[in-house]
């Protein structure tokens, strides 16, 4: 007895039923060349049609269905390269299990001469609870799976929990623990500089002083957080003349000569 093989139906059905039951987020492999190849064909279309308008110098009813169809197609294969753009790359891992996952499901569409489905993998854009910034994305990475995870991400993204992937979503408790580490480091920015010009104030201990602390504080406001250039100016500026009416108060009194 022959042995069945399993048609392209089985193996379509088989491989999105096992993707659905693992909760495996949707991927898309992006085939760039292939859009580029698609833009070009479109655009060399509408250049012979333009052609052969300016040498009838007249068209036909024809060629302006045809005009309105290749235009409307050129515009949405603008669009769809746009939108792809947008999309999130998978990471090295990722795109390799992608692959490989594709490539063993359809096995004879793999085995076709130019590697059908080596190109990268995508998948929709994160939704982030708040707009990234280097605190959140350092907690957001490498902070304990069981505090960056919410539920309802691990509920959906089991497999890439418990790979030890980082999340997609800021959890409650990132979101928490970088608004402290914000407010903590901007009172250590206004207690410490006080302190160290609180003793043994000096005309040039005390600039010098002032002169590093807004330096650093306008440093970390401009790679820590993200914000306007409006917003990091104005806090930058405040923090600054905070500084400057303590400097004013610790200055020591200069005795007049009589």
């Amino acid at each position: 007895m022959q042995p069945t093989t399993r048609t392209y139906d089985d193996a379509i059905y088989n491989f999105v039923q096992r993707k659905s039951s693992n909760a495996d987020p949707l991927v898309f492999a992006e085939f760039k060349k292939r859009q580029r190849l698609n833009l070009v064909e479109l655009q060399n279309e509408l250049a012979i049609l333009k052609g052969d308008i300016h040498a009838a110098e007249k068209v036909t009813r024809q060629q302006r269905q045809d005009l309105r169809r290749l235009l409307s197609e050129y515009t949405q294969a603008i669009r769809d390269v746009e939108y792809m753009s947008q999309l999130d790359a998978l990471d090295e891992l990722e795109a390799r299990e992608q692959q490989l996952s594709v490539t063993d499901s359809f096995q004879d569409l793999a085995s076709k001469r130019g590697a059908p489905y080596n190109t990268r993998y995508l998948r929709l854009p994160s939704t982030l609870q708040q707009r990234p910034d280097a605190v959140r994305e350092a907690l957001r990475k490498y902070l304990l799976r069981s505090l960056s995870w919410t539920k309802e991400e691990k509920r959906l993204r089991r497999k890439d929990y418990y790979q030890g992937r980082p999340p997609q979503i800021y959890s409650p408790f990132v979101d928490r623990f970088a608004r402290f580490i914000m407010a903590f480091v901007g009172g250590a920015a206004l207690l410490i500089p006080m302190i160290i010009m609180a003793f043994d104030a000096s005309l040039s201990k005390i600039l010098i002083t002032t002169s590093v602390s807004v330096l650093l504080f306008a440093g970390f406001l401009s790679f820590g957080i993200s914000a306007s250039n409006q917003d990091t100016l104005a806090a930058t500026a405040t923090y600054a003349a905070v500084l400057v009416v303590f400097v004013g108060t610790s200055l020591p009194p200069q005795s007049s000569g009589t």
